[in-house]
């Protein structure tokens, strides 16, 4: 007999879409690679948690509206911003595993919580932007036109 945390253990670990399976294949990605999901009034975009991984902080704009994807590399998780506050739009860059800094006013940011720790902007919080966590074959089955965000790749 197996132990109730191995049910679903190989479905997690392999490729396969699973009882469902998949609508709509789109082979940009792996089935199973985990992708951060953002619909709009035009369209949608996913963003691919291993990307998500490697760059730890992503600055992009979806349907004109400015955000920010960020990661805690140590912990997992992550979470998606509106980049604009008070009226103006702030860059980020990653700092280490749980903050980002913005570049515009020298603040230090939580990247989960999307919350101000230090810096003049302390206190203020990021507005959350929707999102879903998915698999990209579920994604793709419910989006089949959808965006992947394509990261900057250096030349060599």
């Amino acid at each position: 007999t197996y132990p109730i945390d191995d049910y679903y253990l190989s479905y997690y670990r392999g490729y396969e879409a699973g009882i469902l399976g998949e609508q709509n294949p789109d082979d940009r990605l792996r089935r199973k690679d985990l992708v951060l999901g953002v619909t709009g009034d035009e369209g949608q975009i996913a963003y691919n948690y291993l990307d998500l991984l490697e760059a730890e902080v992503v600055n992009h704009e979806f349907e004109d509206t400015p955000i920010v994807a960020a990661i805690d590399r140590e912990g997992g998780g992550a979470a998606i911003f509106r980049r604009t506050l008070d009226g103006e739009v702030l860059e980020f860059e990653s700092i280490d595993t749980m903050s980002m800094l913005d570049t515009t006013s020298n603040s230090t940011w939580d990247k989960v919580s999307g919350l101000a720790v230090s810096g003049p902007l302390s206190g203020k919080r990021l507005d959350p932007y929707p999102y879903i966590i998915s698999f990209w074959f579920a994604w793709t089955d419910f989006y089949p036109d959808t965006d992947l965000y394509e990261p900057p790749r250096g030349d060599g």
